[in-house]
């Protein structure tokens, strides 16, 4: 009984923080209804994304004029169903932004430790290694790379994880020199351990709520920049469904067939906003000195 009354008030103190943060709880399940798309595309879709049906092409969403509830959100130019491709499309955006940040994640914190520990040579190394990347334009650098080394799936994720990573360095370079100086920093230091074991027992365990909410938000940025790459023909190929390329392929029907680049954008978009929501509502959740004037200013109006 004792522990039960103890876990009431901890549940109603944890409820009150995630209705403060209720936008970010309202992206999260756009993220999981997203994700659940794409786990499931092949149970959900109603037709094979790669089969069309020219006797059936650019036929429009089933609420306009020639539509059909057969094919709810119309076809493309050779009649594959849009609906069907959408929903398969939601695999590729979902597995190059999470890979791809993955990638860019373990470099740039593993660099941006190293920089602001060790400090001197190693930061020195390093942040001219960051400036340098980021003198050049992130898209255009991603454009050279995927234009010499040749477009498809596999290089693309490795173009946007190698070429993302200064920004997570910069970040943890900044973290780490301020925890550095810490107390508990300085006492284990003083106590002979190594400087690994402080790396990553006591410093990175601190900077992990700050590495999930800016790697939730690039996985956004990577989405959006899949879509334009692969709008431009250098990134997944066809007949592979990415809205992106649902984009690129659209172009030449836009004024005629409006649903063709209606609905992937659409598509980008949901999944992006919900996506920086959630980033924004953990932000906000593991922030203490938020949560703690929340729940400090909730109890005096209790």
């Amino acid at each position: 009984m004792n522990s039960l009354g103890k876990t009431r008030p901890r549940l109603y103190k944890a409820l009150k923080v995630l209705w403060k943060v209720r936008m970010g709880v309202f992206g999260a399940m756009i993220v999981c209804s997203v994700c659940a798309l794409a786990v499931f595309a092949p149970y959900i879709a109603p037709y094979n994304p790669y089969e069309g049906d020219i006797t059936k092409r650019l036929m429009p969403p089933f609420w306009a004029e020639k539509g059909s509830t057969a094919h709810l959100l119309g076809t493309d130019h050779i009649g594959r169903d849009l609906l069907s491709r959408i929903i398969f499309g939601s695999r590729v955006s979902l597995v190059v932004g999470s890979v791809s940040v993955l990638i860019a994640t373990t470099i740039g914190v593993l660099l941006g430790l190293i920089a602001g520990y060790r400090g001197k040579i190693w930061d020195w190394i390093i942040s001219s290694m960051v400036n340098i990347m980021i003198t050049f334009p992130f898209v255009l650098l991603a454009l050279a790379v995927i234009a010499v080394v040749g477009p498809n799936f596999r290089n693309m994720l490795l173009v946007l994880g190698l070429t993302a990573w200064p920004v997570f360095t910069r970040v943890v370079r900044s973290e780490v020199l301020k925890w550095k100086e810490i107390d508990f920093v300085q006492a284990a230091r003083a106590m002979g351990m190594k400087g690994n074991r402080i790396i990553f027992s006591e410093i990175f365990p601190n900077l992990i709520s700050t590495v999930i909410v800016l790697s939730s938000l690039e996985v956004a940025r990577m989405i959006i920049v899949e879509a334009f790459l692969s709008f431009l023909g250098l990134g997944v190929q066809p007949p592979t469904p990415s809205w992106g390329g649902m984009l690129g392929e659209s172009r030449v029907y836009m004024l005629t067939s409006w649903w063709l680049a209606t609905f992937p954008g659409i598509a980008i978009f949901i999944t992006t906003l919900g996506i920086n929501l959630m980033g924004d509502g953990m932000r906000d959740f593991f922030d203490p000195h938020l949560r703690y004037q929340f729940l400090s200013s909730s109890a005096e109006r209790g």
